[in-house]
Protein backbone atom coordinates (compact mmCIF):
# COMPACT_ATOMS: atom_id res chain seq x y z
CA UNK A 1 0.00 0.00 0.00
CA UNK A 2 1.30 3.45 -0.92
CA UNK A 3 1.99 5.94 1.83
CA UNK A 4 0.17 9.27 1.90
CA UNK A 5 3.41 11.04 1.00
CA UNK A 6 3.89 8.77 -2.01
CA UNK A 7 0.34 9.52 -3.15
CA UNK A 8 0.93 13.27 -2.70
CA UNK A 9 4.16 13.07 -4.70
CA UNK A 10 2.39 11.21 -7.53
CA UNK A 11 -0.29 13.90 -7.71
CA UNK A 12 2.36 16.64 -7.66
CA UNK A 13 4.37 14.97 -10.42
CA UNK A 14 1.24 14.56 -12.54
CA UNK A 15 0.72 18.33 -12.34
CA UNK A 16 4.27 19.68 -12.44
CA UNK A 17 6.38 17.02 -14.16
CA UNK A 18 4.24 15.34 -16.83
CA UNK A 19 4.05 17.09 -20.24
CA UNK A 20 0.73 18.61 -21.26
CA UNK A 21 -0.55 21.25 -23.70
CA UNK A 22 0.38 24.10 -21.32
CA UNK A 23 3.77 22.65 -20.34
CA UNK A 24 5.02 20.50 -23.29
CA UNK A 25 8.22 19.61 -21.41
CA UNK A 26 6.75 19.69 -17.93
CA UNK A 27 6.45 22.84 -15.83
CA UNK A 28 9.62 24.96 -15.55
CA UNK A 29 10.57 27.90 -13.36
CA UNK A 30 11.76 31.28 -14.68
CA UNK A 31 15.28 29.90 -15.17
CA UNK A 32 14.02 26.79 -17.00
CA UNK A 33 14.67 24.45 -14.08
CA UNK A 34 12.09 21.71 -13.39
CA UNK A 35 9.36 23.18 -11.21
CA UNK A 36 9.05 19.86 -9.40
CA UNK A 37 12.41 20.59 -7.81
CA UNK A 38 10.84 23.66 -6.17
CA UNK A 39 7.97 21.53 -4.90
CA UNK A 40 10.37 18.97 -3.44
CA UNK A 41 12.48 21.64 -1.77
CA UNK A 42 9.46 23.27 -0.11
CA UNK A 43 8.24 19.88 1.13
CA UNK A 44 11.71 19.10 2.46
CA UNK A 45 11.88 22.41 4.36
CA UNK A 46 8.72 21.55 6.36
CA UNK A 47 9.13 17.76 6.60
CA UNK A 48 10.52 17.94 10.14
CA UNK A 49 7.21 19.46 11.27
CA UNK A 50 5.32 16.28 10.39
CA UNK A 51 3.72 14.28 7.60
CA UNK A 52 0.79 16.67 7.10
CA UNK A 53 3.17 19.57 6.51
CA UNK A 54 5.21 17.60 3.99
CA UNK A 55 2.08 16.52 2.10
CA UNK A 56 0.82 20.10 1.90
CA UNK A 57 4.30 21.15 0.79
CA UNK A 58 4.10 18.66 -2.07
CA UNK A 59 0.61 19.81 -3.07
CA UNK A 60 0.76 23.53 -2.32
CA UNK A 61 0.66 24.53 -6.02
CA UNK A 62 -1.12 21.47 -7.43
CA UNK A 63 -4.58 23.02 -7.83
CA UNK A 64 -3.39 26.43 -9.10
CA UNK A 65 -0.89 25.00 -11.57
CA UNK A 66 -3.07 22.28 -13.11
CA UNK A 67 -3.04 23.01 -16.84
CA UNK A 68 -6.79 23.50 -17.38
CA UNK A 69 -10.15 23.48 -15.55
CA UNK A 70 -10.71 19.77 -16.13
CA UNK A 71 -7.27 18.90 -14.76
CA UNK A 72 -7.86 21.24 -11.83
CA UNK A 73 -11.08 19.44 -10.96
CA UNK A 74 -9.32 16.07 -11.24
CA UNK A 75 -6.60 17.25 -8.84
CA UNK A 76 -9.20 18.48 -6.35
CA UNK A 77 -10.95 15.10 -6.49
CA UNK A 78 -7.68 13.23 -5.94
CA UNK A 79 -6.86 15.41 -2.95
CA UNK A 80 -10.36 15.12 -1.46
CA UNK A 81 -10.44 11.33 -1.85
CA UNK A 82 -6.97 10.61 -0.46
CA UNK A 83 -6.41 12.99 2.44
CA UNK A 84 -8.07 14.05 5.66
CA UNK A 85 -9.85 17.35 6.29
CA UNK A 86 -6.81 18.92 7.99
CA UNK A 87 -4.71 18.49 4.86
CA UNK A 88 -7.52 19.44 2.48
CA UNK A 89 -8.20 22.66 4.39
CA UNK A 90 -4.49 23.56 4.39
CA UNK A 91 -4.18 22.98 0.62
CA UNK A 92 -7.30 25.07 0.03
CA UNK A 93 -5.79 27.82 2.19
CA UNK A 94 -2.62 27.69 0.06
CA UNK A 95 -4.59 27.98 -3.18
CA UNK A 96 -5.17 31.57 -4.33
CA UNK A 97 -8.66 32.18 -5.65
CA UNK A 98 -9.25 33.95 -8.93
CA UNK A 99 -9.33 37.76 -8.57
CA UNK A 100 -8.30 37.47 -4.90
CA UNK A 101 -6.01 40.33 -3.83
CA UNK A 102 -2.70 38.78 -2.78
CA UNK A 103 -1.93 40.93 0.27
CA UNK A 104 -5.38 42.13 1.29
CA UNK A 105 -7.31 38.86 0.92
CA UNK A 106 -5.17 35.83 0.09
CA UNK A 107 -2.45 36.09 2.74
CA UNK A 108 -4.82 37.03 5.61
CA UNK A 109 -6.97 33.99 4.73
CA UNK A 110 -3.93 31.73 4.45
CA UNK A 111 -2.50 32.85 7.82
CA UNK A 112 -5.51 31.44 9.65
CA UNK A 113 -4.31 27.90 8.83
CA UNK A 114 -1.13 26.96 10.69
CA UNK A 115 0.00 24.27 8.22
CA UNK A 116 -0.54 26.60 5.28
CA UNK A 117 1.33 29.36 7.12
CA UNK A 118 4.44 27.21 7.67
CA UNK A 119 4.40 25.91 4.09
CA UNK A 120 3.97 29.42 2.69
CA UNK A 121 6.98 30.61 4.71
CA UNK A 122 9.01 27.73 3.22
CA UNK A 123 7.68 28.49 -0.27
CA UNK A 124 8.46 32.21 -0.08
CA UNK A 125 11.88 31.58 1.51
CA UNK A 126 12.76 29.28 -1.39
CA UNK A 127 11.69 31.91 -3.94
CA UNK A 128 13.56 34.68 -2.13
CA UNK A 129 16.67 32.51 -2.05
CA UNK A 130 16.67 32.36 -5.87
CA UNK A 131 16.54 36.15 -6.32
CA UNK A 132 20.34 36.35 -6.70
CA UNK A 133 20.02 34.30 -9.91
CA UNK A 134 18.60 37.47 -11.49
CA UNK A 135 21.41 39.78 -10.32
CA UNK A 136 22.30 40.30 -13.99
CA UNK A 137 18.83 41.89 -14.24
CA UNK A 138 18.92 44.26 -11.22
CA UNK A 139 15.33 45.49 -11.59
CA UNK A 140 13.99 41.93 -11.67
CA UNK A 141 16.15 40.85 -8.72
CA UNK A 142 15.08 43.89 -6.67
CA UNK A 143 11.40 43.32 -7.42
CA UNK A 144 11.66 39.65 -6.41
CA UNK A 145 13.43 40.52 -3.16
CA UNK A 146 10.95 43.29 -2.40
CA UNK A 147 7.96 41.02 -3.03
CA UNK A 148 9.09 37.98 -1.05
CA UNK A 149 10.52 39.96 1.87
CA UNK A 150 7.15 41.73 2.11
CA UNK A 151 5.31 38.39 1.97
CA UNK A 152 7.51 36.86 4.67
CA UNK A 153 7.16 39.91 6.89
CA UNK A 154 3.39 39.64 6.51
CA UNK A 155 3.63 35.96 7.51
CA UNK A 156 5.30 36.94 10.78
CA UNK A 157 9.00 36.28 10.13
CA UNK A 158 11.95 38.53 9.30
CA UNK A 159 11.97 38.38 5.49
CA UNK A 160 15.56 39.56 5.08
CA UNK A 161 16.79 36.74 7.32
CA UNK A 162 15.14 34.15 5.06
CA UNK A 163 17.37 34.73 2.03
CA UNK A 164 19.97 31.97 1.89
CA UNK A 165 20.98 31.55 -1.78
CA UNK A 166 20.38 28.11 -3.28
CA UNK A 167 21.77 26.48 -6.41
CA UNK A 168 20.23 23.90 -8.72
CA UNK A 169 22.08 20.57 -8.93
CA UNK A 170 21.30 19.29 -12.43
CA UNK A 171 22.59 15.78 -11.78
CA UNK A 172 20.32 15.22 -8.78
CA UNK A 173 17.62 17.61 -10.03
CA UNK A 174 17.36 19.30 -6.65
CA UNK A 175 18.05 22.63 -4.98
CA UNK A 176 21.02 22.85 -2.60
CA UNK A 177 22.07 25.56 -0.19
CA UNK A 178 24.66 27.61 -2.05
CA UNK A 179 26.65 28.59 1.02
CA UNK A 180 27.16 26.39 4.09
CA UNK A 181 28.40 28.10 7.25
CA UNK A 182 30.66 26.48 9.85
CA UNK A 183 32.42 27.09 13.13
CA UNK A 184 35.71 25.33 12.46
CA UNK A 185 38.12 25.27 15.42
CA UNK A 186 36.44 28.48 16.67
CA UNK A 187 37.05 30.14 13.32
CA UNK A 188 34.53 31.05 10.60
CA UNK A 189 34.57 28.72 7.60
CA UNK A 190 32.28 28.38 4.59
CA UNK A 191 31.62 25.99 1.71
CA UNK A 192 30.20 27.49 -1.47
CA UNK A 193 28.50 25.31 -4.06
CA UNK A 194 28.46 26.18 -7.77
CA UNK A 195 27.86 24.44 -11.08
CA UNK A 196 30.32 21.59 -11.14
CA UNK A 197 31.51 21.46 -7.56
CA UNK A 198 32.21 23.34 -4.34
CA UNK A 199 34.96 25.44 -2.80
CA UNK A 200 35.71 25.85 0.89
CA UNK A 201 37.32 28.81 2.66
CA UNK A 202 38.51 29.82 6.09
CA UNK A 203 40.02 33.04 7.43
CA UNK A 204 43.80 33.19 7.33
CA UNK A 205 45.69 33.70 10.63
CA UNK A 206 45.55 37.50 10.61
CA UNK A 207 41.84 37.52 9.68
CA UNK A 208 42.64 39.74 6.71
CA UNK A 209 41.21 37.58 3.94
CA UNK A 210 39.71 34.22 3.07
CA UNK A 211 42.01 31.30 2.25
CA UNK A 212 41.04 28.44 -0.05
CA UNK A 213 40.95 25.25 1.98
CA UNK A 214 42.52 21.97 0.96
CA UNK A 215 40.27 18.92 0.40
CA UNK A 216 41.39 17.60 3.79
CA UNK A 217 40.36 20.81 5.52
CA UNK A 218 37.05 20.77 3.67
CA UNK A 219 36.35 17.32 5.12
CA UNK A 220 37.21 18.67 8.56
CA UNK A 221 34.43 21.23 8.19
CA UNK A 222 31.95 18.39 7.99
CA UNK A 223 33.43 16.00 10.53
CA UNK A 224 34.98 18.31 13.13
CA UNK A 225 33.30 21.62 12.55
CA UNK A 226 29.84 22.69 13.66
CA UNK A 227 27.42 23.62 10.90
CA UNK A 228 25.61 26.90 11.55
CA UNK A 229 22.66 28.67 10.00
CA UNK A 230 23.46 32.01 8.41
CA UNK A 231 21.86 33.76 11.39
CA UNK A 232 23.93 31.74 13.88
CA UNK A 233 27.10 32.37 11.86
CA UNK A 234 26.46 36.14 11.72
CA UNK A 235 25.75 36.26 15.44
CA UNK A 236 28.98 34.46 16.31
CA UNK A 237 31.40 35.90 13.75
CA UNK A 238 29.76 38.85 12.01
CA UNK A 239 28.58 39.27 8.42
CA UNK A 240 30.65 38.51 5.34
CA UNK A 241 31.37 41.80 3.62
CA UNK A 242 30.59 43.80 6.78
CA UNK A 243 32.51 42.52 9.82
CA UNK A 244 34.29 39.82 7.82
CA UNK A 245 36.16 40.20 4.51
CA UNK A 246 34.13 40.06 1.29
CA UNK A 247 34.25 36.85 -0.74
CA UNK A 248 33.51 38.53 -4.05
CA UNK A 249 34.32 35.78 -6.50
CA UNK A 250 31.88 33.13 -5.30
CA UNK A 251 29.19 34.68 -3.10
Amino acid sequence: MKSKIEIAREIAEKVHLEPNEKYPEGQKDKKENPYMAHINDVASRVSELGESYEIVGLLHDAIEDAHNDLAREEVRNLINSNFNSEIIEAINAMTKNENEDYFLEYLPRLKKNNIALKVKIADSSHNLSKAYLFDDEPEVANELRKKYIAVLNELGVDGKECEEPIIFDKEESKWLTKTLYFNWYKKPAIIVSFDGGALSYFLNPNDADWTLATPHQMCDYFYRGTKLTKKEFNKEFGEIGVNLPELKEVL
